[in-house]
């Protein structure tokens, strides 16, 4: 299999709630672990984001959130359900 080097992505250093690691461009599945409400889809990006406590903070984070949802601070659970680049259907509903 041939693969295309412009879509090799970077390790974030954290796994989802399976133990599978989790890269940048991953669209993950989220949901309310309180009462197992589906919350919807979220990419893994780099860059500039804003936080509750302050603006303009470089590194990881969620399309729409922070990234310290994964360390279990908020009342959720992710899992990878694909990338921004194999699976393009599962764009239809991020942030919803």
């Amino acid at each position: 299999m041939r693969i295309d080097p412009s879509t090799i992505c970077q390790f974030i250093g954290i796994c989802d709630k399976d133990g599978k690691k989790i890269f940048e461009g991953d669209i993950l599945h989220y949901w309310s672990e309180y009462c197992e409400e589906y919350l919807g889809r979220c990419v893994v990006k780099y860059g500039k984001f804003n936080c509750g406590c302050c603006d303009g903070v470089y590194g990881w984070y969620l399309e729409g959130g922070d990234i310290r949802d994964f360390n279990g601070n908020y009342p959720t659970d992710y899992e990878v359900c694909g990338n921004i680049y194999d699976h393009l259907e599962l764009l239809e509903d991020v942030g919803r």
